[in-house]
């Protein structure tokens, strides 16, 4: 189901929790000008959210696989066992508006990411608080970065901790890992 301007297919609603399991998402539709992102939250999201993501598949979208707008907070966002294959933007990103987007825990664990033009995780700098605690591990990717624009291939600023773990990067063309 998409919104009627092909902005998105899922959108997180105030308040809400999702779980998403063995779901394919294809952004590219014949005839039509593509999706922009699989899913997104709305702007602001009043209240906290929980999103979890497990064994699904993110493809061909025209920027993002996941965009948390700004104004958002996130409990919990946790990615297990999914694929990421041509988005030419960020695979998972967190928007900057007003207000930054701010999580307590981020989770990114057994997910393939395949032709990511720029970052597989983009969480820009905050307002000056912290994030909570950030989990990669046992990641793989290949032909990462490859927009020519020098994103690094994780950029998580002002998280407590981070800790990445167990992966493989391959033809990441870009000059920076990771901005933590």
């Amino acid at each position: 189901m998409r919104d009627q301007n092909w902005t998105h297919m899922m959108r997180i609603r105030s308040g809400c929790s999702l779980v998403m399991k063995g779901i394919e998402f294809d952004g590219h539709y014949p005839g039509t000008p593509g999706t922009v992102w699989a899913v997104r939250t709305d702007d602001p999201v009043i209240g906290n959210y929980h999103l979890v993501v497990e064994d699904c598949v993110f493809r061909n979208f025209n920027q993002h696989g996941f965009r948390a707008a700004g104004d958002t907070h996130a409990d919990s966002i946790i990615f297990r066992n999914s694929v990421f294959d041509n988005i030419p933007q960020h695979a998972v990103y967190f928007w900057e508006t007003r207000q930054r987007p701010k999580t307590d825990m981020l989770e990114i664990t057994n997910c393939t990411f395949f032709n990511i033009g720029r970052s597989i995780v983009n969480f820009p700098e905050t307002d000056g608080s912290t994030h909570g605690d950030a989990y990669i591990s046992h990641i793989t990717t290949y032909q990462t970065g490859n927009s020519g624009e020098g994103w690094p291939l994780i950029d998580l600023k002002k998280f407590q901790s981070f800790s990445f773990k167990n992966s493989i990067v391959t033809y990441a063309e870009t000059d920076t890992l990771f901005f933590y």
